[in-house]
Parts: C-alpha cells; sequence; structure tokens
C-alpha cells in the first residue's frame, strides 16, 4: 500500500511539472502573436496594463503569463482573435483557464485523459502560430504517455517525424495565409460592389428625380399650348367680328 501510495503522488508531482513545462511553452509560443494583436487592437505599445484592467485583474507577471494570454484570449476573442481561430477553440482555451487555476493550487485531478487532452489543447493553438512551440508540447505530451503506459514502446525516429511534422505545419500556414489572403480579396471585392451598386442606385434616384421633371415640363409647356391656343382663337374671333362691325357700318 505504502509503495501504491508513493507511485501515486511520485505521479501527480509529475504531472505538476509536466504542465508547468507545457504552460511555460504555451505562453513563449503566444507571446509574440498576442502582443502584436494587441498592440493593433488597443493602439498601445505597452497593452497589458490597459487589458489587465478590462479583466479586472493585476497586470502582475505581463505578456509572459500563460493565465493572463488566456484570459486576454477568451476576453478578446471576437475583434482580436476570431478571424484567426477555429470557434471550437473557445471551450478548449476556457478549459486551460481552469486548468491553470488548479494547477496552481496543487489541485489537477490526478486523471491522465484530462491531463492529456489539456496538453492536446495547447498543441491545438500552438499549431497555426508557433510550429516549433507545438513540437516541444508534443515531446512533453509524449513523455507523460510514455510514463503512463506500461506497453513497451517501438523505437521511432522521432527526429523524423518532427521534421514532417513541421513541414506539415509550414505547409498548413502557408494554406492559411493565401485562405487569409483570399478572404480579404474577396471582403474588398464586396465593397467595391457594394460601392458600384450604391452608385447604381444613386443614378436611378437621379434618372427618376429627371424623368419626373421632365414629365412636370411637358404638362407645363402643354398647358401653355393650349392657352396660347385659346388666346389666338379669341384673338381672330375679336378681328372678325371688328371686321362685321366695319362692314355693317359702311
Amino acid at each position: 500500500m505504502a509503495a501504491e501510495h508513493n507511485n501515486q503522488t511520485n505521479q501527480a508531482i509529475s504531472h505538476h511539472v509536466e504542465l508547468a513545462a507545457a504552460f511555460e511553452t504555451l505562453a513563449a509560443g503566444l507571446n509574440k502573436f498576442i502582443t502584436t494583436r494587441m498592440q493593433a487592437y488597443l493602439n498601445e505599445d505597452s497593452w497589458t496594463e490597459t487589458a489587465a484592467n478590462k479583466l479586472g485583474r493585476p497586470n502582475e507577471h505581463g505578456s509572459l503569463d500563460p493565465l493572463f494570454q488566456l484570459l486576454v484570449l477568451r476576453r478578446f476573442w471576437g475583434p482580436v482573435f476570431a478571424d484567426h481561430f477555429k470557434q471550437d477553440l473557445r471551450p478548449i482555451i476556457s478549459n486551460l483557464i481552469d486548468i491553470r487555476n488548479k494547477w496552481a493550487h496543487f489541485a489537477v485531478p490526478d486523471d491522465p485523459d484530462l491531463i492529456d487532452r489539456a496538453v492536446l489543447g495547447m498543441e491545438r493553438i500552438l499549431s497555426p502560430i508557433s510550429p516549433e512551440s507545438s513540437i516541444k508540447i508534443r515531446k512533453i505530451r509524449g513523455r507523460i504517455l510514455r510514463k503512463e503506459s506500461t506497453i513497451e514502446l517501438v523505437d521511432i525516429d522521432v527526429d523524423a517525424l518532427e521534421k514532417q511534422l513541421l513541414a506539415s505545419q509550414n505547409d498548413f500556414q502557408k494554406l492559411q495565409d493565401v485562405h487569409s489572403s483570399l478572404n480579404k480579396e474577396l471582403v474588398l471585392a464586396k465593397k467595391i460592389a457594394a460601392k458600384k451598386q450604391q452608385r447604381l442606385r444613386s443614378i436611378e434616384k437621379q434618372l427618376l428625380i429627371i424623368q419626373d421633371k421632365t414629365l412636370a415640363t411637358e404638362a407645363f409647356l402643354l398647358s401653355e399650348q393650349t392657352t396660347r391656343n385659346r388666346i389666338e382663337w379669341l384673338f381672330v374671333g375679336l378681328l372678325a367680328a371688328i371686321l362685321l362691325v366695319f362692314v355693317v357700318l359702311n
């Protein structure tokens, strides 16, 4: 019993240490990405103080604090990060915040599946941002899985697998960049089309106004012509009457 208890204790300590390394790697990989985006969004070089105030927490550890980074990702998701991450990462970020809080109080459940999902979530977040950091996370996850496994592992060329993973992630990043570029072009094309549509509507309104004015002018001219004709006939009638009177009197 004592040996089993010691083994569980050692395992819990090992999990705590590995999670610490994973969160440290996550923070290093996210730092530049979050800093660049938050500086642009807040229009401030020293953005951490403003972000901390919006989060309602002190700015104790700066931009390299993994808990602070995760809280920033969740708080500013819509305006700052939604265009880069898939929507299914939002619950993963919330879960990692919970794990980080429990880790800080040595309260993470000794559940290998829970810890594996947490580390895998960090890898997913880092993959499109920092392939090198995601590889480090994968190594940490591999160490955790090896410690949990009772099956003898097959000798694998880890370096070759890491190179393949890095190449795949680089290809993925290129595809993501192309997608982002095409999306920007699509947005621009929609804006141009919207402006053209607005211009056409403006021209249509102007044509309707001109048409209304033309009809009004035609009606006015017709009325004037009718009045003129009446005056001319009255004048002719008057002349005829004068001539008749003149003839009669002579």
